[in-house]
């Protein structure tokens, strides 16, 4: 089962069917030990998702459309007060420009201080997709552990 776990609700999730490409509520609350393969959103009318497919290659979703994150794909982000502006060039030519209100706020307390993409998943995928270091942990999510000290 390919479960996604949505930005937005923790506990709520997705099932993704990769082979005909269908989207369905997962039934479940999500548990903080559910394994998911990504994470979700739904901004401006379209469901976006980050996920790892079958192969262990990091990829998008918008919608019914799944593209790989190769050299030819590419992010932008902007935001102008609550306004935020998400747009995505896939690797053959597609285009989408997501524009949406994102009215929450970072929380602070005396013992975690959130950030702008904690509560925005457009800059959240915007920054992620442009980090080499957070690639780089994303692709070794679903490696096997492998003990450094073997006795």
């Amino acid at each position: 089962m390919n479960i996604l776990r949505n930005f937005d609700k923790f506990r709520k999730g997705i099932e993704l069917d990769l082979e005909n490409f269908k989207i369905n509520e997962h039934s479940n609350e999500l548990k903080s030990t559910t394994k998911t393969i990504g994470t979700y959103a739904e901004r401006a009318n379209r469901i976006v998702g980050l996920f790892k497919n079958s192969n262990d290659k990091l990829s998008i979703f918008i919608d019914k459309n799944v593209y790989k994150i190769d050299s030819n794909f590419s992010i932008e982000f902007n935001k102008k007060e609550k306004k935020s502006i998400l747009t995505i060039k896939a690797g053959n030519g597609d285009l989408y420009k997501l524009k949406y209100i994102n009215d929450l706020e970072p929380i602070s307390t005396l013992t975690y201080t959130e950030e702008d993409e904690d509560v925005d998943f457009g800059l959240w995928l915007f920054n992620i997709l442009n980090s080499k270091d957070r690639m780089s942990i994303l692709n070794r999510t679903n490696e096997k552990y492998k003990p450094v000290n073997k006795k």
